[in-house]
Order: C-alpha cells, then sequence, then structure tokens
C-alpha cells in the first residue's frame, strides 16, 4: 500500500483538481510547485469505438448557433495521437474496450479492419468489452491475436485453447520507469453478451486487490485500471481498493469535462477524483464514445509512486465543414464570413478542436470502406423526422437535450417490424418486446439506407418467438424495469419497449412494483390486459431470448421457442420500405408515471 507523504498538500489540490484538471488544461489554475515530481506520465485513451473508423455527423452549438459538422474518425484520431508523441514521448494510448460492433466495417471485414487501425494507431493496451464476446469466444481470441499489443481482462477465466493470448495487466516501461495497467471487464458480459459457458467473468473488487498485491510485491508503484465497468463501478472500485492512480474507463460511454459552450452537459468532472479507502485521490477518466475525441491526462508522479498533479481534458475532434438550417430548414454550407467565426470560437475553446486527417491512416481507411461502399447509396426508405434515441423514458437527448418522456422513437419501430415479420409468416404473435440497447443510434431525417440500418441494428440477431405466460411476461418486464433504476449496477440497456403492447412505470416505486397497466392490442384493435394464467406469443431478438441483457426469465421460459432465422437489420429494412416515410409509432408503449 502507498503511503501519504504529503497528504496537506493533496488535500489542498484536490477541489481545484476536481473542476479543473491541471497541466493540459490551459484554464486550471496555476499548478503549484511539486519539487517532488520526478516522473510526468501523459495518457491518451479512447473507449468504445464501436467499428466508427469513418467520422461521424453531429450538431454542436458554435458560435452561439446550432452547428452541423463532423467529429472523430480514424483520420483525425491518427493525427490527434502522433501529434501528442511527437511533443511528449512519455505517453501511452489505452483503448478501454468495445472496439468493435456498431457500423457496417465490422459485419464486412469481421473485426480485421478494427484490429488493423488500433494496431496502426500503436495502442500499448486495450481491456476487452462486453461487445467484444458477441460473435463468441472464438472471434475474441482471434480477434486479441491480431493485435500488437496487450489484450487485458484481469477478472475473465477463460477455459479454453488459446485463452493465453489475453493478459490480467501488463507493465509499461515509460521514460525509465515502469507502470503497471490492469484490465477490468464487467462482470455483465455473461449475461449481455454471448461469451458462452467456458468464459467465467469474477468480482471486480476482489480481483484488483489480488492484482494490485502482486504488482507492488515487484516494487511497482504506479497502477492504472484499465476499465470496461462503466463510470458509477469505477468509483466504486476507486473507493474500495487501495492502491490504484488513475482508472481509464469506458463501456457507459461517459462524457467528461464542461462542454455545455457547445451545448452539451457532461456528467462529471475530467477526471472525475474519488477518495479511496486510505483517503488519497484517485482519478477517473473517460472519453465519450465512438472516437469522437481523445482524452489526455497527464499524471505526475514523486519517487513514491504517489501522485501529486494530475488533470488535463477530454477534446473534441471536428471537421471544418459546417452546415446551417437556412430560412426553409434545409441545411446548407456556412458562408466563408460564418465559417470564419465558428473557427475563431473553435480557436478559442481548449474543449474542441479543428483537426486535419492523417494521409496514412486515410489511405488505410480506403482499402476497408471498398467494401462497404456499395452500401452507402442504397436507399432503403425516406425517415420523415429525426427519430432519437435514448435508453430511459424521460431522458434527456445527449446532443439535442431534448427531454423524451416515451423514451426511444426508434425502439418501438424496430419491435414493430420484428412484430409484423412474424404476423407475416403465420406465427399469431401478439407483442414484441426490444431491449433498449438493440437501437444503437438515433435516426436521422431524410435518406434511410442500408449503411445506416446495419449502423442501428449491428449485432445480426435473429427473431425469435416465444410462448410466454402472462406472468412471465410481467416478470421479464419487471425484472428489466428494475435493472434499469438499480441504484448500484444500473442496466439501462434492458429497459424494455414493446410493439402490440405498452404497460405504464413508477420509477419511484420499490423493485418488483413499478410496472402496472400491461396491456397488448386483440385483433380488433382494442387493448386487453395480459393476464397471468394465459399464453401469449411474443417475438423477442436472440440476444433477449439467451437471458441477454438480465432477460433470465425468457431463458428459462417452459414454452414452445422458435428462431425464425429472420435477421432483425433485414427484417427491419423490410418494414423501413414497406412503409416508405418512418414515422414514430401512433402510440405511447410505455408511460412514466
Amino acid at each position: 500500500m502507498k503511503t501519504i507523504k504529503r497528504l496537506t498538500v493533496l488535500m489542498m489540490l484536490i477541489p481545484v483538481l476536481f473542476w479543473t484538471g491541471c497541466l493540459y488544461n490551459e484554464n486550471a489554475a496555476t499548478s503549484q510547485a511539486t519539487p517532488e515530481a520526478v516522473f510526468t506520465l501523459r495518457l491518451m485513451h479512447v473507449n468504445d469505438v464501436h467499428s466508427h473508423l469513418e467520422e461521424i455527423p453531429a450538431s454542436l452549438i458554435l458560435d452561439g448557433e446550432k452547428t452541423y459538422l463532423t467529429l472523430g474518425g480514424m483520420g483525425r484520431l491518427a493525427y490527434k495521437v502522433k501529434k501528442v508523441r511527437g511533443e511528449y514521448p512519455q505517453s501511452l494510448l489505452l483503448c478501454a474496450g468495445d472496439a468493435v460492433q456498431g457500423t457496417l466495417y465490422f459485419p464486412t471485414h469481421k473485426g480485421k479492419a478494427e484490429a488493423d487501425f488500433m494496431n496502426h494507431l500503436g495502442f500499448d493496451a486495450m481491456v476487452l468489452g462486453n461487445h467484444e464476446f458477441d460473435k463468441g469466444s472464438v472471434f475474441t481470441r482471434q480477434f486479441a491475436s491480431e493485435m500488437n499489443f496487450p489484450v487485458l481482462a484481469a477478472n475473465m477465466i477463460m477455459k479454453t485453447n488459446g485463452a493465453g493470448v489475453f493478459k490480467p495487466y501488463t507493465i509499461k516501461k515509460v521514460g525509465g520507469e515502469e507502470v503497471a495497467i490492469i484490465g477490468l471487464i464487467t462482470p455483465e458480459t455473461a449475461t449481455i453478451s454471448n461469451a458462452g459457458p467456458y468464459v467465467v467473468f469474477n468480482d471486480e473488487i476482489k480481483t484488483a486487490q489480488q492484482m494490485i498485491a502482486k504488482i507492488e510485491e515487484q516494487g511497482i508503484n504506479k497502477i492504472i485500471v484499465l476499465s470496461h465497468l462503466g463510470y458509477g463501478r469505477d468509483m466504486a472500485l476507486a473507493k474500495a481498493v487501495p492502491g490504484i492512480d488513475v482508472i481509464v474507463g469506458g463501456h457507459t460511454h461517459t462524457l467528461l469535462g464542461d462542454f455545455s459552450s457547445v451545448g452539451m452537459k457532461a456528467s462529471g468532472p475530467y477526471p472525475t477524483v474519488i477518495m479511496n479507502p486510505e483517503n488519497e485521490p484517485v482519478y477517473i477518466v473517460q472519453a465519450w464514445d465512438w472516437a469522437k475525441g481523445l482524452g489526455i491526462l497527464d499524471v505526475k508522479f514523486d519517487q513514491e509512486g504517489e501522485v501529486v498533479q494530475c488533470g488535463g481534458r477530454f477534446t473534441l475532434l471536428a471537421g471544418d465543414d459546417f452546415l446551417r438550417k437556412n430560412a426553409s430548414g434545409k441545411k446548407t454550407p456556412v458562408s466563408p464570413e460564418v465559417k470564419q467565426a465558428i473557427m475563431a470560437s473553435i480557436q478559442s475553446n481548449p474543449e474542441i478542436e479543428a483537426t486535419p486527417k492523417d494521409p496514412e491512416a486515410m489511405a488505410l481507411l480506403a482499402k476497408y470502406s471498398q467494401g462497404v461502399e456499395a452500401y452507402r447509396h442504397q436507399v432503403v426508405a425516406k425517415v420523415g423526422r429525426d427519430l432519437l434515441n435514448v435508453r430511459i423514458p424521460g431522458s434527456a437527448h445527449p446532443e439535442t437535450g431534448e427531454v423524451l418522456k416515451q423514451g426511444s422513437m426508434v425502439a418501438p419501430l424496430i419491435a414493430q417490424s420484428m412484430l409484423d415479420k412474424c404476423r407475416s409468416v403465420g406465427q399469431n404473435v401478439q407483442l414484441s418486446i426490444l431491449n433498449a440497447g438493440g437501437a444503437r443510434t438515433d435516426v436521422q431525417a431524410g435518406p434511410l439506407t442500408v449503411a445506416d440500418v446495419y449502423n442501428l441494428l449491428p449485432f445480426g440477431n435473429t427473431v425469435y418467438v416465444l410462448d410466454l405466460s402472462g406472468q412471465e411476461i410481467r416478470r421479464a418486464i419487471e425484472e428489466a424495469v428494475d435493472q434499469a433504476f438499480d441504484p448500484v449496477k444500473p442496466n439501462a440497456g434492458g429497459f424494455p419497449y414493446l410493439a402490440g403492447g405498452r404497460f405504464d412505470v413508477v420509477k419511484d416505486n420499490a423493485p418488483g412494483q413499478r410496472v402496472s397497466g400491461l396491456e397488448y392490442m386483440d385483433d380488433a384493435g382494442k387493448w386487453t390486459a395480459i393476464k397471468d394464467g394465459e399464453s401469449y406469443k411474443v417475438a423477442v431478438n436472440g440476444f433477449m431470448a439467451h437471458g441477454g441483457d438480465g432477460y433470465s426469465i425468457l431463458a428459462k421460459s417452459k414454452g414452445e421457442r422458435l428462431d425464425t432465422g429472420f435477421v432483425d437489420a433485414e427484417v427491419f429494412m423490410e418494414y423501413a420500405k414497406s412503409r416508405r416515410v418512418l414515422q414514430p409509432l401512433p402510440y405511447a408503449c410505455v408511460e412514466m408515471k
């Protein structure tokens, strides 16, 4: 365990660090003298990239007005990483999991494109995320074997051949100093992915304690946890386990920092400071998602491995082509004068920078983009309005700020497509249920392409029909709602959205008593109560049918179960084509009371 040499100084620094950071943060208060500091480490990090190799469209408030632009992409990320390394060689580049699954690049190239880019950027370590297991543990091993750097998961035990490709931790030599990096993956991977029966996930706190003891026995006193646990569990880990200096996290797609200047609300400061059991600070960071930017954290250590200064920021990596809506509501390029004003606002804002694209990275992207190019212009249908996506009703959309009282506009449409498909082949299905995490993106107004659909539904799930009792349906929905509102380990990805059915939720009620008014629409178009003792046919995706996202009741159901073989993305495309213009469902499948 580390001994506090300068607790008084640190306690004076913590309020400043909590809100502003230091070192990399140009807006921070002037750093205090730290004569004992002997080593500064710069950590660059991303998480939850989800196969987003290309830049993505976004909207921000720039120079006081809503502006449409692009963020991220491997070209900009590579440029920024090279620049940082050139300026500061004592640096590490880390990935906090979920590198794959989210765009057409993954099903087209089966992880090869993502692996090549990670090797090209020269990552120093990666922790496995739950989505690395979506195609089973065989894929996970193959993906990890293609990496030129350690792939970590200390709290995972894989009881199959080839498991040695994964390491619990790695020791990196930086500037003559040894730095330990421990990988921790969310134990819920067992239920929210397809790891299979031969992979076991252990408690992260006990594992961290064991790993830290081993590392400290080797005389190493600088310890980083590379985590795919989620922001809340990272904070709980920091509070529970001594010896951790920094937690670089992922899984919850958390935006940290102050982004009010561009119209976004963050979930906490960058870094977030939590005191461990020995009253030492632990610094927690996360870098939002989809490689929209890069997190950079500077950590200053003294000779005993104590952190004497720590700070930085997550910076959005933006393009310089800007659109705004004209009087008729159409997005059009801005004038040269407006562009100059926007660029000036970006240059004065440390949370965002206009970033060029690295030519070598773009050449590599061109190699892989050929395989998905045919999908880009293949239009499936039109979308009448922006269909926004959040996981829990009543949540504010992270970019627009709009509070969606009835939750996702997209998930009920996906559920409806499953319902319609099953009925079209003679299955008398009464309702369908979709887990909120099954819908991955917003759907923007305008043309809907095949690429858009695969971005929305990247997992390749088939549609199942289950014979369930009314009691099983009610219990499955209740448990999913309770998990979403669990104060310790919330799983918003399991929140249920229905088609052909509806229910009410009272969030403040006790667990098991939050759901009421569960109904389905009968053949006459009348809303009818679902009764515990009666049997119903329910369409779900294969992930849920096998207990994913906490739907253990579905996995254990005693009635007949049919894998239709219909892939969810193809089913949704068929539904969109039949509608021609997609609009939200005419009724609310869930009401928050």
